[in-house]
């Protein structure tokens, strides 16, 4: 089962864990529990983008990937424009799934922080609470 959850932790909605429901993990925040037992945590790369494949096909595994040089402290990359951006890839095999939880809109390109950690947002973010003057 894929499960999607809101950044504060509310389940969205539920799917299968099939080839083409993996697709709507590309990007998101995940968590991979294998069967083994074991829990995989990091970005979604269901389509093998890391390794210069751009079409929508799903093969035998994903990657989950994370930021190599963040500090998570202050949520920022480390090191200069040649190096802060590296990626750390894992891959997974499907077969080896049980599940995964994915956070929506949890990539720092949709105004997620930045983080290489499986959390939910604890507090409202200022974005959550403007008004529009009519």
């Amino acid at each position: 089962m894929i499960k999607y959850y809101d950044k504060y932790g509310k389940l969205n909605y539920e799917e299968e864990l099939i080839d083409d429901n993996l697709k709507g993990i590309n990007g998101m925040m995940c968590k991979c529990y294998l069967k083994s037992g074991k829990e995989i945590v990091g970005y979604g790369d269901p389509f093998r983008l890391s390794e210069g494949i751009t079409n929508s096909e799903i093969y035998d595994y994903i990657y989950l990937w994370k930021w190599k040089k963040l500090d998570e402290s202050t949520r920022t990359l480390i090191g200069d424009d040649s190096s802060k951006y590296d990626h750390i890839y894992e891959k997974v095999n499907i077969g080896d799934i049980d599940s995964i939880d994915a956070i929506m809109h949890s990539n720092p390109r949709w105004g997620g922080p930045l983080t290489n950690i499986f959390e939910f947002s604890k507090k409202e973010d200022k974005q959550d609470n403007f008004e529009v003057e009519l």
